[in-house]
């Protein structure tokens, strides 16, 4: 309990790094972690928002950019890499055909596919105005979706555990909304590439 004190305690002072690293590092599980936090009075909901929104940003245009430059051809000799791109190089060609704008929404529900999404756009050397413009409103919009989602399974956790009186049960409970945020993912994905024939 003491341990729980202590993160909590960090939560509350460094809410602004915890949420930027969050965002930068680890993406939709942390940020909604964080926000279901904020929910109970740990950190402004705010915060956990825009830092990780900030987080969000920085990553996608670092992976975006290192597809621009040389790194990502030389990546290409090693054979994991080669093998990972390859994989879904044909899931990204075949959405790209919509716009930039559509490929970043898109393969935000396709696991697996948002970095190399990033590095792609990048190699391709799309208009770097085009794509920090594109980035900005998916992640926008998808970060609505993830603090939304956070915060109302934080909300939720007071009231499931006055119901049933019961910390486990009340825990169970949120789980359960985790899980079908990514069962619902799962199978937004695969609706996505059954629609493309892939």
């Amino acid at each position: 309990m003491a341990l729980v004190e202590f993160i909590l305690s960090l939560l509350s002072t460094y809410g602004e790094l915890a949420s930027f690293l969050g965002g930068f590092f680890a993406g939709e599980e942390v940020i909604m972690t964080l926000s279901f936090l904020a929910a109970n009075g740990v950190l402004p909901l705010w915060k956990v928002f825009l830092f990780s929104f900030l987080g969000i940003l920085l990553c996608d245009s670092l992976f975006y950019f290192i597809g621009r430059s040389k790194l990502v051809g030389s990546l290409q000799k090693f054979e994991k890499f080669a093998h990972i791109s390859k994989k879904y190089e044909h899931i990204i060609l075949k959405i790209d055909k919509k716009g930039t704008l559509n490929l970043l929404f898109t393969t935000k529900f396709i696991f697996g596919t948002r970095l190399l999404t990033l590095l792609y756009l990048g190699f391709k050397k799309v208009k770097i105005a085009e794509f920090l413009i594109s980035d900005f409103i998916v992640g926008l919009f998808w970060m609505a979706i993830v603090v939304s989602l956070g915060w109302f399974s934080g909300s939720s956790f007071y009231l499931v555990l006055d119901i049933f009186k019961n910390i486990p049960l009340a825990i169970a409970g949120i789980l359960i909304l985790v899980l079908a945020f990514i069962g619902i993912k799962t199978w937004i994905s695969k609706k996505i590439l059954k629609k493309q024939g892939i």
